[in-house]
């Protein structure tokens, strides 16, 4: 895969999943491991390594520095287009930790937001209460969006299918597939959001605000404030 013009070459990114896999020893920062495309969003894994002044370094030793490179054919990231591609540090994270939020139904803790991974992913934990309505049918234009559940039960409609998905299952949306989700069980459920690239998180945020400046939140207005990250909210 050939980077952008507007990206370095060495530029990439590592998935969580992959953390324990990493080498201590030697590294390149030229050398891709991976590529996944999804939809329009090309997604180049690599390990690169600290040189001095923080810059990356081919054939080095060193701790690995992780960073991301999200394109759409013209180099930019199609949810955090402002934000290039920067070199970050490992983020590590408590359990206690975490950024906490309200929402129209149940609440949400960002665990790891888009500013600690250089926008290449953001994880967000989920709260649904019993017989509420996560998210009425709609599509991502600019990211994908991946669900773990962690306790309970959660439906999901995938295109116009309909699936219960309990404790350790994962359900993958790429962008432009329509996609809902809401907790038809009798006790709540858990799940955890991944977003690819980063920046949606930033719409739950906007929820939290809203609710704390006494705002109703319609359906129309989450309506509103979603078109606002690239997301269409479909109609019965």
């Amino acid at each position: 895969m050939t980077p952008a013009p507007r990206a370095a070459s060495w530029r990439a990114a590592v998935s969580l999943f992959a953390l324990a896999t990493l080498p201590a020893g030697w590294v390149s920062a030229t050398a891709p491991t991976a590529a996944v495309v999804t939809g329009r969003v090309a997604v180049v894994l690599a390990t690169v390594a600290r040189g001095r002044g923080g810059g990356p370094r081919t054939g080095c030793r060193g701790p690995p520095l992780l960073t991301v490179a999200f394109t759409s054919g013209d180099g930019h990231n199609p949810v955090m287009s402002d934000m290039a591609p920067v070199p970050v540090d490992v983020a590590m994270i408590g359990p206690d930790e975490g950024e906490r939020l309200r929402g129209p139904t149940g609440s949400y803790v960002v665990r790891l937001p888009g500013e600690r991974t250089g926008g290449a992913l953001s994880v967000v934990e989920y709260v649904l209460p019993p017989g509420a309505v996560g998210a009425a049918p709609h599509i991502h234009r600019g990211h994908a969006e991946h669900f773990h559940v962690l306790d309970g039960e959660m439906t999901f409609e995938l295109e116009g299918r309909v699936a219960a998905v309990g404790a350790g299952g994962t359900v993958s949306v790429p962008i432009g597939a329509a996609h809902g989700f809401r907790n038809l069980s009798a006790r709540p459920a858990r799940c955890l959001f991944l977003l690819t690239p980063a920046g949606y998180e930033n719409y739950f945020r906007e929820i939290d605000r809203a609710l704390a400046a006494g705002a109703d939140l319609t359906p129309e207005r989450l309506a509103v404030l979603r078109s606002g990250y690239q997301t269409e909210t479909l109609t019965p």
